[in-house]
Formats: structure tokens, C-alpha cells, sequence
């Protein structure tokens, strides 16, 4: 890796990289509004494979690609997906597109792969015949769960 030298994360390390110089993408108020509302039930959270060509970032300026340490958790998704070891993401539909408002590592590591669908927790309600549901809505538990809210 050049001057750079490979650092292991865990999870939870992973999770705070937004806290990074240079992996701080732009925070999605409508997302954390409907994370809000989903958490009391008002919002409905469905488990489904979307297609990869449907998905859009919430930044589309954010490239944590271009950031040493962005760059190297991405390739580590990328081979993750090319074991067939996939990663779900969170998104929410506008139109026919659905919003990827925080998993941007997950997502440009699909990029390179070019899965067909990925694994999606869709907040709120779609309209869209390629996406194929496989669980859903979930019981509000089970949304809250995946926030590691105690009911």
C-alpha cells in the first residue's frame, strides 16, 4: 500500500469512520427522519434485492475511495463480495431509485463487483417491479434490533 500501512478495524471501528478527515459524507436528514419514524413503527422497513443499478449515493460528491483508509476498507469489501461473503445496505426509494444515504463502503465495494442485487433494508414504501421482496415490512422489534435499540 505505499506509505500507508494496513490497519484492521472492527465493526464497531468501521462505524465511527465517518468521524475520519476525508470520510465524512454529508449527513441525509430525510434518512435519519425516516430511521426516526421507523423505530416507532410509522414507517414501514421491508428486506429485499435491488438491483445494484438502481442504487444511488445520498453524497454523491463523498469518494472514500480517494482516502487511503476508505480505499483499503473498500477493497476488503470488494473481496468480501467476490467470496460471496455480501454485506446488506440501508436505503430508502425516490421514484423508481432508491437512496444509499450511508453505506458507502459496502456499496463501492459492490461497485467493483457488479452483484446483479444487494441485500437492502428499503425504509418506507416502493413502487418498483425489479426488486425482489424477501421479508417485510418487518415487525418494528426487528427494525429496532438493527439500531441496537432494547425494546
Amino acid at each position: 500500500m505505499g506509505q500507508y500501512e494496513k490497519v484492521m478495524l472492527s465493526k464497531e471501528e468501521i462505524g465511527e469512520l465517518k468521524t475520519l478527515p476525508g470520510l465524512d459524507p454529508k449527513i441525509d436528514d430525510h434518512f435519519v427522519d425516516l430511521i426516526q419514524r421507523a423505530l416507532k413503527g410509522r414507517v414501514p422497513v421491508y428486506f429485499a434485492a435491488v438491483p445494484l443499478a438502481l442504487i444511488v449515493p445520498f453524497d454523491i460528491e463523498y469518494r472514500p475511495d480517494l482516502h487511503p483508509l476508505g480505499k483499503q476498507l473498500i477493497d476488503e469489501y470488494t473481496e468480501n463480495w467476490k467470496k460471496n461473503e455480501y454485506s446488506n445496505i440501508m436505503v430508502y426509494p425516490r421514484g423508481k431509485w432508491f437512496i444509499c444515504p450511508d453505506d458507502y463502503l459496502v456499496l463501492f465495494g459492490a461497485i467493483k463487483t457488479s452483484p446483479s442485487h444487494i441485500g437492502c433494508a428499503i425504509f418506507g414504501e416502493y413502487d418498483n417491479d425489479d426488486v425482489e421482496l424477501i421479508k417485510g415490512p418487518l415487525p418494528v422489534t426487528d427494525v429496532q434490533k438493527m439500531f441496537g435499540v432494547k425494546e
